[in-house]
């Protein structure tokens, strides 16, 4: 999907209150990033009452977001208030964009990529019940098709919008599913390792021994900002060293990415949540976390290892490390983020799951936009897999 750049509106900011269905909710729909800067200490007191106070949708994160993959558009909050305190909150990009390569849209996405981990919707005190009021205000803009990236299934929320969407006449459907695994951290390293599967236990005590032939094995532990950027800088190498490197897909790789994720690391080194982990064999950093703390629980967006140690298995090695002292300091999750994935598996069968949501309005394009990624791409896609598997039938 190709996505142009452009201004929302040609105003700084509109103003559009009006009632919605529940009462003595009013809503709004700003625009630009002044607007948006303005909402911080509120909107920050909003999440922090909400019901789910999300770390990758506090003001900061999502400023930071907006200055690296979206330096070039203009961003729009629709708001929704109750006696004048901010009740919960929407940021969408809106410009054109093509569908399937082919339909020609104006779609409005959500602030969320990959980088992300998570999406989501700004919810205050009055929580779910919000997003009516939300939806009803965003269907006075102009756009044919949404994308709402990564929602939660907890709470409701998923469920809460797609049923809204509903309700306006739009066709919905769910994309990308994502069980993100996350484990439960008990008071003592004990009571944990004795959950996990015996055979597991073993390997790790076997790889531990075989990494320590090459040198003390210890973990090192970031906090703050003193001495981040040369770690930050082995951090990358370190990721890079593997099939990431090869395919260019690594931080390193984009300077735009370096400087996000740089940033990043200070901001919450600064406020000593940082938790740049690594594994170290004598001097030599091996394996790394890019981790941070929030509300009692730890965040892995991003990991490697050096992959000229597989064999020792310093990844999960690290894990154990990095979960005796989350059990430490009384954290009561380890949040892997991203796809359920057979490494993430030996440690915990608990997954927090997700779904992107898109959404398709009853405008000539979104209707076409609809039968394309909804009718004509699975069909295309069975096509090709009979083409494929006949071919494999047929000799050359």
């Amino acid at each position: 999907m190709e996505i142009a750049g452009g201004p929302v509106r040609a105003a700084d900011a509109v103003h559009h209150e009006q009632a919605s269905r529940r009462p003595h909710v009013f809503t709004d729909a700003l625009s630009g990033r002044e607007a948006f800067l303005k909402l911080r200490r509120e909107w920050d007191a909003a999440l922090a009452a909400g019901p789910d106070p999300s770390p990758f949708l506090d003001h900061d994160f999502l400023r930071l977001w907006l200055e690296t993959f979206a330096a070039s558009q203009q961003p729009m909050i629709l708001t929704a208030r109750r006696e004048q305190r901010l009740a919960g909150a929407l940021g969408l990009l809106v410009g054109p964009a093509r569908i399937e390569g082919v339909v020609p849209v104006r779609l409005a996405q959500a602030w969320c990529n990959s980088h992300s981990n998570r999406g989501g919707v700004l919810l205050g005190a009055e929580g779910v019940p919000v997003i009516d009021a939300l939806v009803h205000r965003l269907l006075d803009e102009p756009w044919d098709v949404l994308s709402l990236r990564d929602l939660p299934r907890e709470r409701g929320i998923l469920d809460a919008i797609s049923e809204a969407l509903r309700r306006e006449h739009c066709a919905v459907g769910y994309e990308s599913p994502m069980d993100s695994p996350y484990v439960p951290l008990p008071p003592t390293w004990a009571e944990f390792e004795g959950r996990l599967d015996a055979h597991f236990r073993q390997n790790l005590r076997r790889r531990r021994r075989r990494l320590e032939e090459h040198g003390t094995v210890q973990l090192e532990v970031l906090t703050t900002t003193e001495g981040l950027d040369a770690a930050l800088e082995d951090a990358f190498s370190i990721e890079a060293s593997g099939w990431k490197g090869e395919e260019r897909s690594a931080i390193r790789a984009r300077p735009e990415l370096v400087s996000f994720y740089s940033s990043w690391a200070r901001r919450l080194g600064q406020q000593e949540r940082l938790r740049l982990c690594f594994l170290k064999v004598g001097e030599r950093r091996i394996a790394f976390h890019f981790g941070f703390v929030q509300a009692d629980r730890y965040y892995l967006p991003k990991c490697g290892f050096d992959e000229g140690f597989r064999e020792c298995s310093p990844g999960q090695l690290l894990i154990s490390d990095v979960l005796r002292r989350c059990i430490d300091e009384h954290l009561q999750s380890f949040e892997f983020l991203g796809f359920s994935m057979p490494w993430k598996r030996d440690w915990t069968p608990l997954v927090r799951p997700h779904a992107s949501v898109w959404a398709y309005r009853g405008t000539p394009r979104g209707r076409l936009a609809r039968f394309a990624r909804l009718e004509l791409r699975p069909r295309v896609a069975k096509a090709w897999r009979s083409i494929e598997a006949l071919r494999k039938r047929v000799p050359a």
